[in-house]
């Protein structure tokens, strides 16, 4: 997201304005940094041994060990620390030259890593010859240095101040403008220290979206960068198993490699080298003759400076003499090629410097083998750890300097602090003055986000859903005057000159103007972001057929909303400042809409991360096709087709003539629920498998509640039910902090409090609980102290976990399910059983003969009346031999288009197990063939 745009100064004052930081006369450490060497660091090596007496005296030795200790200090894995030793002369040349010679920090930093510089030496980039200058600069009492860094660098790059370095030829010109910008900047702003500007250019460089992260920021040290990619390798592949596969499929590389060599097979030597490097061996241009001797040469090699012949690395590649020792040596010899290369140099730029293809790849070498050590690799996992490395490190493309593909797929930067921030303050101080100071900010904070949000709205549900699919002539263009309201106020000079609100409007172009029209709005302000439908300032037409259609088709309406989910986040408000009214019925929609100016929305405050997300689209789109209905009743003629077309048939209210017609209960039995449930506020239905408790729980619950859904909750209980699961308890969570994974265990409420919390909103209502197979769990268990609250609603407890009071409120009731002939369970106590109503559910053919007479079977007309005398005499039978909790119940039999194939189907899977399960229990006893129980015509009609 750039920001070159916003003056830099000003940019930094709204930093600090939002996040306070130390002065510059703080404690060091209690000022953010993002400078991963500390001073203390530096300044012990200034007096150890950076100083003139040590580096005209110190043998090689002593000098390397400084060195080593220094490195591994400063330097983040690989350390070259053998090259130290190997080059320790060259290298206190080098440090003699900082201490002595003259000449500005950049001019010397050109000199160590400049290409060409006299002191430049391969394995020590930036990060090793930084930390000297800075160490050198502490020790001569200056202020410290800017520091180097992926998001130091991305960050001054979005501020436009400095192109990517590695496309640099000269480091000292580089180091020098990076010093002037820090210069600049701290005689603006003297308060700001060196390492606060790091943390501010870090900070830029790593925002996500718009939003300048709170310092300090993340570290971007490549050792932790490291460490995380080395636990996802890990976490990905078993190490033992890889190891496994890879050294067969080496040892089958080699094998095809000396067979292509001897052989001259280009193919089979494609096919070899395809293990190491794949698509630079498929490329592999062989030439002329002659390749199989120079493929022999490296393989018999007895160094690695003899296998590395300029003319092979001229001819056939750099990449091709590292695979073929990779190959003869996978653990001396890593595999190198252009992703692992990249990675290398991401860890330790001085790579860069080496002056041949085979020192830079003994540099690799060396690399592969501290990394090894350093994270406790095998050398087989660490060019795979390289190319994350790489992968993990490619720059991602701002908005606004992206491709062509990019810019055809609007997204939507987010919007940010400054948002908020800059709409409150113009509210206070709007003149054009200020507004002509405060301009970058205003296109930055709030304009682009806009047009963003306007355009990606637009391109992914507006134009294909609204404009194309429902045939809705919508304005979307995200232009002033257009989908886009101007911050300039159209009044003529009769007001304040700017709008501190911002809208994006959708409406009908034929309509003319936005504010004589139902729209559909984005609307922000300081006090956040609203979205949703509302009626324009002038929408008089438009405003009274909306509010007819609304009365006029309120339960089609209210149908239509629940089917495209409803979300009770959103706010619908008859007026302007009018409170919200709860929307839970076709009345209340009603009520809504004999409002003026009328608004459904829901509302993010400025603190809301979703405000800052790319995501915020998507929650959007979500809302407007939730609030589809409503925008519909403003721009159809008519719209009962097409909303009864999302909800289906309209449902009439849910009274006891609609519970007779699902349960085949009447008001009798009806009534004597009540009269139960009034009693003791808890009702069990005990049955035999298949008299339809659960179906009949679940209507008796639409009934009490007057058919509301979120009034009912459903439970099943079984085995491993659990007191935490049902009350409360501790539950393990894992959380983000600073960017590693942690584990918490939050206490948090269960299913009953949730519920409760529901219950206790709305005092007026009834809401159940519904326990569907009570006797499967550990009742005991499951309900702890609670069973005192079953029988003392009045009373409140003290739950154990949270230590909050606890109480059952008395528009809460419970219906439990319990089958009486299941040997699983386990039998209700008489604790448990008295504070429960007990309403028996036996097998009832009067339900069975009503079901089958409103559903006629597919069969011949007898066959309703055999299948009762099936039943009957099935039950009979049981009831004599067993017992009568050993019955079958109706609802097996209450099957649409019953026919005697599907009957038969019903017993052998249904019925049959539950006959053998009941045989259990009396061994002794006969077998139960079908054809026993069901009579023939002949007998049906006598």
């Amino acid at each position: 997201m750039p920001l070159a745009r916003i003056p830099l100064v000003q940019l930094l004052d709204l930093d600090r304005a939002a996040w306070p930081l130390p002065s510059t006369g703080s404690d060091p450490a209690t000022v953010p940094s993002s400078q991963p060497v500390p001073q203390s660091t530096l300044r012990i090596a200034c007096q150890r041994w950076l100083h003139p007496q040590f580096l005209d005296c110190a043998e090689d030795g002593q000098l390397a060990d400084e060195l080593v200790h220094f490195a591994s200090q400063v330097i983040p894995p690989p350390v070259f620390a053998s090259r130290i030793r190997a080059k320790v002369r060259f290298l206190r040349h080098g440090l003699q030259h900082w201490l002595h010679a003259a000449g500005s920090v950049p001019e010397k930093l050109a000199a160590c890593l400049n290409w060409d510089g006299p002191y430049a030496l391969a394995g020590f980039g930036s990060q090793f010859w930084l930390a000297i200058a800075r160490a050198i600069t502490l020790e001569a009492g200056a202020d410290d240095l800017p520091m180097i860094s992926a998001s130091i660098d991305a960050g001054l790059g979005r501020l436009g101040l400095v192109f990517s370095r590695e496309s640099l030829a000269d480091w000292g010109d580089h180091f020098a403008r990076r010093m002037a910008w820090y210069a600049d900047l701290r005689q603006a702003r003297p308060e700001w220290s060196v390492a606060q500007l790091d943390d501010f250019f870090a900070r830029v460089g790593q925002m996500t979206h718009r939003e300048i992260p709170a310092p300090p920021a993340t570290s971007d040290s490549p050792a932790e960068d490291v460490a995380d990619l080395v636990r996802n390798l890990r976490n990905q592949r078993p190490l033992r198993r890889f190891l496994a596969e890879r050294t067969a499929t080496l040892e089958r590389a080699i094998d095809r490699l000396r067979q292509a060599i001897a052989q001259a097979d280009a193919d089979a030597l494609r096919h070899a080298l395809a293990s190491v490097h794949p698509v630079a061996a498929q490329r592999l241009d062989l030439g002329d003759a002659g390749w199989p001797e120079m493929l022999q040469s490296i393989l018999d090699a007895p160094t690695l400076a003899d296998a590395w012949d300029e003319a092979i690395v001229d001819r056939l590649g750099w990449w091709l003499p590292a695979a073929v020792l990779h190959l003869r040596d996978p653990l001396q010899y890593p595999a190198w090629d252009e992703a692992s290369r990249r990675g290398v140099a991401l860890l330790a730029d001085g790579v860069l410097l080496a002056e041949t293809v085979g020192e830079g790849y003994e540099l690799v070498q060396e690399a592969v083998q501290a990394l090894a050590a350093e994270y406790h690799l095998h050398p087989l996992e660490v060019p795979d750890l390289l190319r994350l490395v790489a992968n993990r490190s490619r720059p991602t493309i701002p908005r606004g300097e992206s491709s062509s593909e990019m810019a055809a797929a609007p997204t939507f930067g987010g919007f940010c602090r400054d948002t908020f921030r800059f709409l409150a303050e113009l509210e206070q101080s709007n003149h054009r003055e200020w507004m002509q100071l405060h301009r970058e900010r205003y296109e930055f904070a709030v304009r682009e986000p806009l047009v963003e949000l306007c355009e990606a709205l637009t391109t992914r549900y507006i134009e294909p859903v609204w404009v194309r699919e429902r045939g809705w002539d919508l304005e979307t263009t995200a232009k002033s005057g257009r989908a886009l309201s101007s911050i300039v106020r159209n009044d003529f000079g009769r007001g304040a000159p700017y709008q501190p609100t911002q809208w994006i409007v959708f409406y009908r172009r034929a309509i003319g103007a936005k504010r004589d029209d139902v729209q559909c709005v984005v609307r922000v302000d300081a006090s956040g972001v609203a979205a949703g439908i509302q009626l324009g300032q002038g929408a008089r037409e438009a405003g009274r057929r909306f509010r007819r259609q609304i009365q006029q088709h309120a339960e089609a309406l209210w149908a239509a909303l629940q089917a495209r989910g409803w979300n009770r986040g959103i706010r619908f408000r008859p007026d302007t400042d009018a409170e919200p009214i709860a929307i839970r019925s076709a009345a209340d929609l009603r009520h809504w809409a004999t409002g003026r100016n009328l608004r459904a929305e829901l509302t993010f405050a400025p603190d809301d991360p979703l405000l800052r997300q790319e995501s915020l689209v998507n929650v959007l789109i979500v809302l407007f096709d939730q609030l589809m209905p409503i925008y519909a009743c403003a721009v159809e003629e008519q719209p009962l087709p097409l909303l009864e077309s999302w909800a289906g048939p309209i449902r009439t209210s849910y009274d006891a003539t609609r519970f007779r017609d699902e349960t085949g209960l009447g008001a009798d039995w009806i009534r004597q629920a009540r009269e139960l449930l009034d009693m003791k506020r808890q009702l069990l239905l005990v049955g035999v498998p298949g008299t339809g408790k659960t179906h009949v729980a679940r209507h008796l619950a639409r009934l009490l509640t007057g058919d509301r859904p979120e009034a009912v909750r459903l439970v099943q209980f079984h085995a491993a039910y659990s007191y935490e699961e049902f009350v409360e308890g501790m539950k393990p969570r894992t959380i983000e902090v600073d960017g590693r994974t942690q584990v918490s265990y939050p206490i948090e409420p269960g299913v009953l409090p949730s519920f409760v919390e529901h219950a206790q909103a709305e005092p007026g209502q009834t809401f159940v609980l519904l326990i569907d197979e009570i006797n499967r769990g550990n009742l005991a268990r499951i309900f702890g102290e609670l069973l005192y609250l079953l029988e003392y609603r009045d009373h409140a407890i003290l739950l154990p976990y949270s230590r909050r009071q606890f109480q059952l409120p008395g528009n809460l009731l419970i219906l439990g399910t319990m089958n009486g002939a299941d040997r699983s369970t386990i039998a209700l106590d008489q604790a448990m059983r008295r504070r429960f109503s007990v309403l028996e559910m036996p097998p009832d053919a009067g339900i069975l003969a009503d079901w089958l007479m409103r559903h006629p079977p597919k069969a011949e007309e007898p066959f309703a009346s055999r299948v009762l005398q099936l039943f009957e005499t099935l039950n009979a039978r049981l009831r004599k031999e067993y017992g009568p909790e050993c019955q079958i119940g109706h609802s097996f039999f209450m099957q649409p288009e019953l026919d005697e194939s599907k009957l038969r189907a019903i017993w052998e899977h249904h019925i049959r197990p539950l006959l053998d399960d009941y045989q259990q229990r009396h061994p002794t006893r006969r077998d139960w063939p079908f054809t026993d129980f069901w009579p023939t015509p002949a007998k049906s009609r006598r």
